[in-house]
């Protein structure tokens, strides 16, 4: 009999899922991965404690979404997850305190995106202009 896994880390997020026989279903986890007989779907779940869970929406504020390209100026996104990881045009950033700051010295849009395991990814495009 056939059924349907999932194979998650240990914060939870979803690494893949698939289809396979009941009994191979705990041999489908890798390495600091565990693996559940269910569905579900890594955009809009996460697990834990062995069960699937509905993302929730970030909930964060931009102070805003324009900087002055001066090296100084900077834009704050507050009430992030702690721990989380913001990507800034695909470059992690570890961010500890639940602010991203951001300033730049150069001229140009930047996509900011916020990936974490109990939330719905959101991104924002961030520009900063000429002084």
């Amino acid at each position: 009999m056939s059924v349907n896994y999932v194979v998650y880390n240990d914060k939870g997020s979803i690494c893949r899922t698939g289809v396979c026989s009941v009994g191979d279903v705990y041999l489908q986890a890798g390495l600091d991965e565990s693996a559940i007989m269910c569905e579900a779907n890594d955009l809009l779940q996460y697990v834990e404690g062995g069960a699937v869970k509905m993302k929730q929406p970030l909930g964060v504020v931009w102070s805003s979404l324009q900087v002055l390209a001066n090296g100084v100026d900077e834009i704050v996104l507050d009430g992030l997850p702690i721990p989380c990881t913001v990507y800034v045009d695909g470059e992690a950033v570890e961010v500890l305190d639940g602010n991203f700051e951001f300033s730049t010295e150069d001229i140009g849009s930047y996509n900011v995106k916020v990936d974490h395991p109990k939330y719905l990814i959101e991104e924002w495009r961030v520009e900063a202009n000429e002084v």
